[in-house]
């Protein structure tokens, strides 16, 4: 008895060592309870799980604060829940909490994420770089589940020689990351399926990654923001759309300078969702 109850405390000091894992985040709570319903059918209980594990894991890593906008194609949603990213923060002039569904239909929306059609289909945010108040302080990110190689931008928009793209495995040339300025980087690859991310973190520095790993990099991105709202599944060029992708997305993010650590921490929180999911790549 004596060593019964010896191994009951021993147990119950470990367990009280270990704080409980939190199951609350206010802007997973406010998307899920609030937004969503509002103009779609509920959150299922296993969507709100993950959104709102990648939000604490977020904040516990600093990385909350980077981001301004980001979209995780939540699989029980469906196309309408488009209308509200996870996170979208407003505060400058113009700037909602809310996107726009352009020509997408509810076939394109299915458990592994939103297809576009080259054509026609896009998502406008309403988020301005000219916001952010640095041309050295911004990243974008999409995460492609289309393997090939098409014509197109993922996320971006322009105006002269400013602009800032990521375009994956653009007409087999490889992926491309232009980060407001002419100069870019362009990586060569065959598939072009992943997670990748654009980040300018200094007047020397713009690099890209692919699945949390800095991949390229180039040393002069300064130049004037584009001052015209990202839009996502083509490009808003001067307020003119172009370059439209047929890609399928379940991700997104733009926001703030994120560095090589960060990154890293951002793929593993936005790949261990995806598995959740049963879609990671």
């Amino acid at each position: 008895m004596k060593q019964l109850l010896t191994c009951l405390l021993l147990a119950s000091t470990v367990s009280a060592a270990i704080p409980p894992v939190s199951t609350y985040d206010s802007d997973a709570r406010a998307w899920a309870k609030n937004k969503i319903p509002s103009v779609t059918n509920t959150v299922s209980d296993l969507d709100y799980a993950v959104t709102t594990e990648l939000l604490n894991f977020m904040k516990t890593r600093g990385l909350r604060s980077k981001v301004k906008r980001m979209q995780l194609y939540a699989p029980s949603c469906g196309l309408q829940s488009m209308r509200y990213p996870v996170i979208a923060d407003t505060g400058p002039v113009g700037v909602t909490d809310s996107d726009n569904i352009q020509n997408f239909v509810e076939g394109d929306y299915t458990t592994t994420g939103l297809t576009g059609n080259g054509s026609s289909k896009l998502i406008s945010t309403s988020l301005k770089l000219g916001s952010f108040g640095s041309v050295y302080n911004l990243h974008f990110g999409v995460y492609n589940r289309t393997s090939g190689t098409i014509s197109g931008v993922e996320i971006g928009n322009g105006e002269g020689s400013s602009i800032a793209q990521i375009a994956v495995n653009y007409t087999g040339n490889g992926t491309i990351w232009q980060s407001c300025a002419a100069s870019y980087v362009l990586v060569t690859e065959s598939s072009g399926v992943g997670c990748y991310m654009g980040s300018v973190t200094a007047s020397d520095f713009a690099g890209i990654y692919k699945n949390g790993g800095l991949w390229g990099s180039f040393t002069n991105p300064g130049c004037a923001l584009p001052d015209w709202s990202v839009f996502v599944y083509a490009r808003n060029y001067s307020g003119v759309t172009d370059q439209y992708s047929s890609r399928q997305l379940c991700f997104y993010t733009i926001g703030l300078a994120i560095n090589p650590d960060m990154n890293l921490y951002y793929y593993r929180a936005v790949q261990f969702a995806q598995r959740r999911w049963s879609r990671a790549l």
